[in-house]
């Protein structure tokens, strides 16, 4: 899978938007009908798990300083990188 270098911004956006997918792609096999109840207790799992995801990704998006604008680096914080770490996931891109 290819790599695609983005700014933090982008790449938060990217992850959220590919997050709220993955909740919606649950959602579905929730809905579906002729979903199993194994499947459909999945989905309701994964829904959660990605809503989450996706409600992590919003805050540290709303919360992003671009450098030189805030009294610290955001990126230079640990739980910083976590969320970075994170959006990587998501995206399915390697570790840097």
């Amino acid at each position: 899978m290819s790599t695609i270098k983005t700014k933090t911004p982008e790449k938060l956006d990217a992850a959220i938007t590919r997050a709220n997918d993955m909740v919606l792609g649950a959602s579905m096999a929730i809905m579906d009908t002729d979903s199993s109840q194994a499947q459909q207790d999945q989905g309701r799992y994964f829904q959660r798990l990605f809503s989450g995801i996706s409600d992590v990704l919003q805050e540290a998006h709303s919360n992003y300083w671009l450098p030189g604008q805030a009294p610290d680096d955001w990126e230079s914080f640990e739980s910083s990188q976590n969320v970075l770490r994170l959006a990587r996931a998501v995206l399915g891109e390697d570790a840097d």
